[in-house]
């Protein structure tokens, strides 16, 4: 069995005292960068550590609240990744909002919807570091999606990650043009307040990875973690479902009727699904 290196971030004493103990301490009482939230010290450690590190243990860096959105403690996530184990898997995934991760053809539609412009901003990123892609026809699922940064992994992945992380930090950093300025420019977070709109773009650079490029991932049950709308009292139940299993009959496939059919089920249900989740 691979060696697990699962970090929690901590920022102050209070959010210190609340650390699961079955994870490794990860540090940021100086909290230099508040914009950038846990993206900060993830960034700090894999540039530290990232040479140096196995490259067939497993790594991951959780949030100071990851219990609290989770119902997940250390034991449940090791329990799983150990029962899951295979040794040619890359990525372990946990993602909560599985209804949103079904509904959405993807986690950049997604966060258009809660964040409006943060699909052209991810675009143009891509674009400048030389990734030709198309975020109107990516496709994510239930299997792919690491919302939250909450992802154990090989070095191989956060390598990958960190290239792209490195790029949008020197961008919004060192740029001077109105994209830089759009990055760093702010957006609402339902009723949490207001955050800078890259805070957005870079939790979805993992999922980015997972959905095109070659690593090999297992997904712990999403149907179990929390969700915008309870699954006993969501109508939407097997709709959403079946959005998510067309989605990855078409990626298994090829087939563009699984297509269709997802984008059938979507539209079925989007006025009612959208005014409920807000």
């Amino acid at each position: 069995m691979n060696r697990l290196f699962i970090h929690q971030i901590f920022y102050n004493e209070t959010t210190r005292q609340h650390l699961d103990p079955g994870f490794i301490p990860l540090n940021n009482l100086r909290n230099e960068r508040p914009d950038w939230y846990e993206f900060w010290p993830i960034y700090q450690y894999l540039r530290a550590h990232l040479n140096t590190m196995d490259e067939q243990d497993y790594y991951g860096f959780l949030s100071p609240n990851f219990t609290q959105k989770m119902g997940l403690s250390s034991t449940d996530v090791i329990h799983f990744i150990h029962q899951r184990f295979q040794p040619d898997v890359d990525a372990y995934v946990l993602s909560p909002f599985w209804d949103q991760i079904a509904f959405f053809r993807n986690v950049f539609e997604q966060g258009e919807f809660w964040h409006q412009g943060l699909m052209d901003l991810s675009s143009q990123f891509f674009q400048r570091v030389g990734i030709q892609t198309n975020l109107s026809q990516l496709i994510t699922h239930s299997q792919n999606t690491a919302y939250c940064n909450y992802i154990i992994a090989k070095p191989r992945f956060w390598r990958r990650w960190l290239w792209l992380a490195e790029q949008l930090f020197e961008m919004v950093e060192t740029g001077k043009d109105d994209f830089s300025q759009q990055l760093s420019g702010a957006t609402f977070y339902r009723k949490k307040g207001v955050y800078p709109m890259k805070t957005f773009v870079q939790e979805r650079l993992a999922t980015f990875i997972l959905a095109t490029e070659d690593f090999q991932t297992v997904a712990y049950d999403t149907f179990s973690l929390p969700a915008s709308l309870a699954m006993e009292n969501n109508p939407y139940c097997l709709t959403l479902l079946a959005c998510d299993a067309y989605k990855q009959a078409f990626l298994r496939t090829g087939n563009r009727t699984f297509e269709g059919a997802f984008a059938l089920e979507q539209q079925r249900i989007t006025p009612d699904f959208l005014k409920n989740v807000r």
